[in-house]
């Protein structure tokens, strides 16, 4: 599956849940790299990606969704210089990092006592 085919499933799935994808949040080679981990050790990298660029879909009533999601998609899609495996490699960890924080921040509020 390519990056543009994922790009598709991935809003759609997110809206079916009653979320956008901010993929100006993403960057198009660190989302790649993050597929090719992905199939050869581990998809969390594409979690961590994809949850902060989570927009609730309702903050687009009446603003046009769709037309966001297709200059979202343009935007995505267009050519960039390529980067280095070992700059990808680095965001990609990072991003990893900042999951880990949420994860933890969210359990520490879950676990407090009231």
């Amino acid at each position: 599956m390519n990056t543009r085919s994922q790009f598709t499933f991935f809003n759609q799935l997110a809206a079916e849940a009653g979320w956008l994808i901010d993929w100006s949040q993403i960057d198009p080679h660190v989302f790649a790299h993050a597929r090719t981990v992905a199939m050869h050790r581990d998809e969390a990298g594409i979690d961590a990606l994809l949850y902060p660029a989570l927009v609730p879909a309702d903050e687009f009533a009446g603003s046009g969704p769709a037309a966001w999601t297709r200059q979202q998609a343009a935007d995505f899609t267009r050519p960039r210089a390529p980067r280095e495996p070992a700059a990808l490699d680095r965001a990609l960890n990072e991003a990893l990092k900042q999951k880990l924080i949420w994860v933890t921040d969210a359990i520490s509020v879950v676990m407090r006592p009231g």
